[in-house]
């Protein structure tokens, strides 16, 4: 039967009252039973789209008619054609154009209205195309429902002539609908759907008692359960990651397993005096990462003792620092660095990446970007599954899969030869070459301690004058790219 669905009273109080909001309002989740689905809504630079199965960050081709855009002050009514999804669980989403969407190309070049607004009087779900009257003045009879005194009354006195609404100073980072319980599919087939399984946390670790879920998703009561004081699991797991960043290998050395078949703790007591320091100074990264980088064992050289060597060949009892090999990201920076480009700025909108070289594919970006990404850390350039930066990739980058505790560390030919061949690498070598820095003797100093934090020594800095005395205008840039081919360059001692 058509019905109206009701917003959260919540939202209708702010809208009405005089609350200041700003972000995301959402319908609770309903199941698609009817065709069509009409919105009455009115606002400027807005918009509203119906979530289906909770995926709304994909627009055309498959979910691009879920999407309108409000930009008329009077109210009016906003139609759906939902017959592709008849029976899958939806929800209605309005947002204020201020809230970051991230599948919002506007908001992907910075722009954000400064007076948009957006306020809604119904949702209504009916089978006709065609949609009802105005909410107070009465539904036609054939096909829609009368609106529910309560809502009537609601919507009759909402102002449409919103206010401008100040920016809150949260950012809504999840879309999400009404809690409910999903079912296991037999066999993983998506046509067969078991029974209900109440939402609970892992049963490994709880059993099957479910969760005490309020009218939410029930993820607040999982992030309290898995943060429970008195459970270590989480903290030990945390401070084990910042310890293999650190050091090159937790204390647990498989990361991403602290369980019965994962391996054990090299030094126990150790890992659970950081878990409970990092427990009780709120949880805080910074601490954490302050109280490690200070300590004695972090500062260590990574040149061992003959004996120590001996007696733990495999430092797993850190007698000396760990040699470790820059990640893909920070090898990309530490060129930049070295070339001056670098760009210390933080954050901002991902640059694309240059497309010279990159095979077709689906979803091929209509933009090429910059060959050295305008300069700025590797961490802002965008990340696209199909077209993935292949400097990067050779230094191990993973792909945009699944998480990853632990990169792989390798040592093959393909780093070589991007270091040497790579039209980045190059282009920075040459833009290194003029940075001025007086005499020879001069450069080569400011060069190595860039290079190596480390001046060169006596036999390196005869070699490299003979290079350059015996080379052309060239022999600066091909020197300076020799540096950052070196072995030196790309590990940490």
């Amino acid at each position: 039967e058509p019905r109206l669905l009701a917003l959260p009273g919540a939202f209708w109080n702010s809208a009405v009252g005089g609350l200041r909001r700003e972000g995301t309002l959402a319908t609770q989740t309903f199941v698609i039973a009817q065709r069509y689905l009409h919105v009455r809504a009115a606002g400027q630079g807005s918009r509203i789209k119906v979530v289906v199965d909770g995926f709304h960050l994909v627009r055309d081709p498959i979910y691009g008619s879920l999407h309108r855009a409000v930009d008329h002050p009077e109210a009016r009514w906003l139609s759906f054609d939902l017959q592709p999804w008849l029976g899958h669980p939806a929800f209605v989403s309005c947002l204020d154009q201020r809230a970051p969407d991230l599948a919002d190309p506007q908001h992907d070049r910075g722009e954000y209205p400064a007076d948009a607004w957006l306020a809604v009087q119904a949702v209504v779900a009916s089978a006709h195309a065609e949609p009802p009257g105005a909410p107070g003045a009465g539904l036609p009879a054939a096909g829609f429902t009368q609106v529910p005194a309560s809502v009537q009354a609601i919507t009759a006195s909402l102002d449409l002539d919103q206010k401008r609404l100040p920016v809150s100073p949260t950012v809504p980072s999840l879309g999400d609908g009404t809690g409910q319980d999903g079912h296991v599919f037999v066999r993983g087939d998506h046509r067969r759907p078991g029974a209900p399984v109440p939402r609970r946390f892992l049963q490994a670790l709880a059993g099957d008692a479910p969760l005490a879920t309020g009218p939410g998703s029930g993820r607040l009561e999982l992030a309290h359960a898995i943060t429970r004081p008195d459970d270590p699991l989480l903290p030990r797991v945390r401070v084990n990651r910042l310890w293999h960043q650190l050091f090159g290998r937790g204390l647990v050395r498989s990361v991403d397993n602290l369980g019965a078949l994962g391996d054990p703790p090299s030094h126990p007591e150790l890992l659970d005096w950081l878990a409970r320091d990092f427990r009780d100074h709120g949880w805080s990264h910074k601490h954490t990462l302050r109280l490690l980088c200070t300590s004695a064992t972090y500062r260590q050289d990574s040149r061992g003792r003959a004996d120590a060597t001996t007696a733990d060949a495999a430092n797993v009892l850190l007698h000396r620092q760990n040699v470790r090999r820059l990640d893909a990201e920070s090898v990309r920076d530490a060129v930049l660095a070295c070339s001056g480009r670098l760009d210390p700025a933080r954050f901002g909108p991902p640059v694309p990446l240059p497309l010279d070289g990159v095979g077709e594919a689906r979803g091929r970006p209509g933009q090429s970007g910059p060959l050295d990404g305008a300069g700025r850390r590797s961490i802002y350039l965008a990340v696209r599954r199909n077209f993935l930066a292949p400097f990067l990739q050779a230094f191990d980058q993973p792909t945009p899969f699944a998480t990853v505790g632990a990169r792989n560390v390798s040592n093959v030919p393909a780093q070589a030869l991007a270091l040497a061949n790579d039209a980045f690498v190059h282009e920075q070598a040459e833009l290194w070459a003029r940075v001025p820095a007086g005499d020879d003797d001069a450069r080569l100093t400011a060069a190595f301690e860039r290079a190596f934090a480390r001046p060169p020594d006596a036999g390196e800095r005869a070699e490299c004058r003979a290079f350059l005395a015996a080379g052309d205008a060239t022999a600066w840039p091909d020197l300076l790219h020799v540096l950052l081919q070196s072995t030196e360059f790309l590990y940490l001692r």
